[in-house]
């Protein structure tokens, strides 16, 4: 009976709003995109797969934060390109071969 008790009360719990959901989602999918940057492959599709979810939802978790998958990605491999730039570590590296990364 001691068990049966929260068993119900989970039961009678109502789901996550889809909007919530959606704002679960996002550092979740951006931290893939942070982990998965090198892959040439990365796109919108792949980045939806990996999430189980369609690529229209995976479009509307990013339009909630006013952007796009893709600019998303853009911007976040121009950003690692501009730190692998200006980073003294990496003064050997050419231009090309950061580009190519």
């Amino acid at each position: 009976m001691i068990t049966a008790v929260p068993a119900h009360r989970l039961d009678g719990e109502t789901p996550v709003p889809p909007r919530s959901a959606q704002h679960v989602l996002f550092p979740r999918i951006t931290s893939f995109i942070d982990q998965h940057l090198h892959d040439a492959d990365l796109k919108p599709a792949a980045i939806a797969s990996a999430h189980q979810i369609s690529s229209r939802y995976l479009q509307r978790i990013f339009q909630i934060h006013g952007t796009t998958p893709s600019a998303y990605l853009r911007l976040r491999r121009m950003d690692r390109c501009r730190r692998d730039l200006a980073g003294p570590g990496l003064s050997h590296v050419t231009v090309q071969a950061i580009a190519a990364r």
